[in-house]
């Protein structure tokens, strides 16, 4: 990433294009637009004069005597609206390397700074104008994890429903912006990432001192709550404890429970199992003479639908199936 993002002290939301119209455009080809007649060769000849002139404050003063004298209406409602366009089209005009541009597109918020080495440029196809962006429109952390608008905080979300070009956003979702893009935790968040690790060890813990037949209930309630339970729980087949299946697109899964297991047991599971009638396999356990990641799938065997599970994965499917009381009251 080339932006330098330790200097940001600004984040602004900009709709490009009316009802972002020119979304996808301008992040293929790396732009930003804004209109208010900026393409006019008078008011773009204005704005290009500005950055230059001795008197900025007189210099952008012209700019709102043309978007006045464009206006319509009362004197007020003129005076109003030359100064909301002026405002908005020098914050876009002088903007630099310390403003972080935001859009959302696609479901997905993008960012960008305004490369101030490179000229605005009127657009050909109507009254905005383009500035060519830094690098390109980001979409991602710095780890690469795309910013889904859904995982976002509506503090920030809602601001696609600005209902003007462009919005300069609250210190508070700057912050929080910056820090999603840095993969910075809050705070908070480490106290709560601290906690929640605690209660995977205690809750790990808890589990491997469950009966086999309180395990494999405790297995069967996480599954019930995405899967549909099609045999009565130990009383299927040799490998299979469970069978489920998918109510979305009535696919079967089998579920093998083991509270206490060994690679032997496992492949004898993976030969015995009926490939044909199941589309995915879990083998799950809480009790093992070796490590999780020791279990090797053997080539001749089709990795991508068996799913070998322990306590350190079990005991984060019970936190969010909400069995943490149930297997405290079980372990005893």
């Amino acid at each position: 990433m080339t932006i330098n993002l330790s200097k940001i002290t600004n984040v602004r939301f900009i709709k490009l294009g009316e009802k972002g119209c020119r979304e996808a455009s301008c992040i293929a080809d790396n732009n930003c637009y804004i209109g208010f007649c900026s393409a006019d060769p008078d008011c773009f000849r204005l704005i290009s004069e500005a950055p230059i002139a001795s008197d900025l404050s007189e210099a952008w003063r012209k700019v709102w005597d043309f978007h006045y004298n464009s206006a319509k209406g009362s004197d007020p409602a003129r005076r109003k609206e030359a100064t909301r366009t002026t405002n908005q089209l020098r914050f876009f005009f002088e903007s630099g390397d310390e403003t972080l541009w935001v859009t959302f597109h696609a479901r997905k918020l993008y960012y960008a700074v305004l490369d101030p080495a490179i000229a605005p440029r009127r657009s050909s196809e109507d009254g905005g104008s383009y500035r060519q962006v830094v690098d390109k429109w980001y979409c991602s952390d710095v780890s690469g994890r795309e910013l889904l608008e859904d995982k976002l905080s509506g503090r920030v979300t809602m601001t696609k429903g600005f209902p003007g070009t462009s919005c300069a956003v609250g210190i508070d979702v700057r912050n929080y912006l910056l820090r999603r893009i840095n993969c910075q935790r809050h705070p908070y968040q480490i106290k709560i990432d601290n906690a929640m690790e605690e209660l995977y060890g205690g809750l790990s813990e808890a589990i491997r001192s469950l009966t086999p037949g309180d395990f494999e209930l405790l297995v069967e309630l996480i599954f019930s709550q995405t899967l549909r339970r099609v045999s009565i729980t130990g009383r299927v087949m040799s490998f299979i404890d469970i069978a489920f299946e998918n109510p979305l697109n009535g696919a079967m899964v089998a579920v093998q429970v083991k509270a206490r297991t060994t690679p032997v047991e496992f492949e004898q599971y993976l030969q015995a199992a009926d490939r044909g009638t199941y589309s995915a396999f879990y083998y799950v356990f809480h009790t093992s003479e070796i490590a999780l990641e020791e279990y090797i799938i053997p080539p001749e065997i089709d990795a991508s639908i068996v799913t070998i599970l322990d306590t350190t994965r079990i005991a984060p499917m019970a936190i969010e199936a909400g069995l943490v009381s149930w297997i405290i009251d079980k372990a005893g």
